[in-house]
């Protein structure tokens, strides 16, 4: 299983591993990784959009420690559907660490944190190439993607399409909304979005990006 493949990185010595991942469909509880210090893994998926990875708890990834660098490539997230305060496809948290996520998908999420969760200090994470469709907020004043922490930040040819809060919170009586599509919770960090779509986001809502932070936009659809 990949959680039994991150358990054998983890136990190396070098703290550096290459997991693939073949085409195909997995299935998986919340994997959490955390107080791993210096860990190093590439995830990879054997070709776009064809291998997909079923999420049945808060998250599939909760990653947080020191000094991390994980990469994520060629993978579908799906199938998240939680109320948990933390819960997301991904959920990345390092100090000093490097983050990318290219050439992945994340569909079919219900949460509270969105997609993916970013908070990196004095760190990288780099998006590209992603598509986030079909994602909802699983309570009210939730995000689709939520930034944390004071490193860099970049999300380049990143779709957001067609999500927004579920909607049998919104056609309650209640006043349920969604606070925003992409939420940028710091003030230190540095946040470029580029060559991107936020396009045919629906329902009641607080605003499409709040930026706490340094925040540029280029050549992106809105």
């Amino acid at each position: 299983t990949i959680k039994q493949a991150i358990e054998i990185a983890k136990a190396r010595e070098n703290k550096q591993s290459t997991i693939y991942l073949l085409n195909g469909d997995y299935t998986t509880d919340a994997i959490d990784i955390g107080d791993n210090e210096a860990l190093s893994i590439d995830l990879i998926g054997q070709e776009k959009d064809k291998v997909a990875i079923h999420g049945t708890g808060a998250y599939i990834f909760d990653i947080y420690g020191d000094n991390l660098v994980w990469n994520f490539k060629n993978i579908n997230f799906m199938d998240i559907d939680s109320t948990s305060r933390t819960s997301a496809a991904l959920v990345l948290y390092s100090k000093n660490g490097n983050f990318t996520v290219d050439n992945c998908k994340f569909v079919d999420i219900n949460s509270r944190l969105g997609a993916f969760a970013l908070g990196n200090d004095n760190g990288n994470a780099n998006i590209t190439n992603c598509l986030v469709e079909n994602v909802t907020g699983s309570a009210s004043n939730t995000a689709i993607v939520t930034i944390n922490g004071d490193g860099n930040f970049i999300l380049d040819n990143v779709e957001i399409n067609h999500c927004g809060l579920k909607e049998d919170l919104y056609s309650s009586s209640n006043a349920y909304y969604i606070r925003d599509i992409l939420y940028i919770n710091t003030y230190e960090a540095v946040v470029t979005v580029s060559n991107s779509k936020i396009t045919n986001n629906y329902g009641p809502m607080y605003c499409f990006i709040e930026s706490r932070a340094k925040l540029t936009l280029v050549n992106t659809t809105i």
